[in-house]
């Protein structure tokens, strides 16, 4: 008897453990914190910005002297960012005021650009080249070319400071008083800041 009661009860453990296990509640684990990526940055927008720096030029033509001096305009541009790569245009005015003594001159350049770059983050890599125009108010305006390279840091999402040089080349700038022509180019190293938008 007791033989069979032992095993009455041990089966009636062994048949209720089941129910008990249904009745217990497993908490889910809980979801892990979500990661806080800072937003990349994209030099992706339009920008306008101003530009200062010193304008060395080489004149060549009868009874022409160089004459070196400080250049400073603005400039308006737009960036792509596609990633490690930056490619965009730029237009700009410098003004400058050389005098080569021949009645040839440089009032000013303007310089219609096309920007390639190295997306390094906040800071941009850049080769740049394109249209120039030479205007002189004692000689003719003349067409050449410009080609460069710089930098820009972006110091926030808005603002970037840079570096930039640029060589530009005029043939034949011809003078309106005395038909004098020259050969004009000129090595720019321009410093400038800009504000993206």
């Amino acid at each position: 008897m007791m033989k069979k009661l032992l095993t009455g009860a041990a089966l009636a453990v062994v048949l209720s453990t089941p129910a008990f296990a249904a009745d217990m509640v497993m908490s889910p684990e809980p979801a892990p914190a979500p990661v806080q990526t800072a937003p990349s940055f994209s030099w992706t927008g339009f920008y306008v910005g101003g530009q200062l720096g010193y304008a060395f030029t080489d004149v060549s033509g009868d009874g022409a002297d160089d004459d070196d001096g400080i250049s400073g305009g603005g400039m308006v541009g737009y960036n792509y960012d596609l990633g490690g790569f930056v490619a965009g245009a730029e237009v700009g005015y410098d003004f400058m005021g050389s005098d080569f003594g021949n009645g040839v001159g440089a009032d000013g350049v303007m310089q219609a650009k096309l920007r390639v770059g190295a997306d390094l983050g906040r800071t941009l890599l850049y080769g740049t080249g394109g249209y120039a125009l030479l205007h002189g108010d004692a000689s003719e305006d003349k067409s050449g070319y410009v080609i460069g390279a710089g930098v820009d840091y972006a110091i926030s999402d808005n603002t970037f400071v840079g570096a930039e040089y640029d060589y530009n080349s005029f043939d034949n700038v011809e003078s309106h008083a005395n038909n004098n022509e020259s050969d004009v180019d000129f090595h720019q190293v321009k410093a400038r800041v800009g504000f993206k938008f």
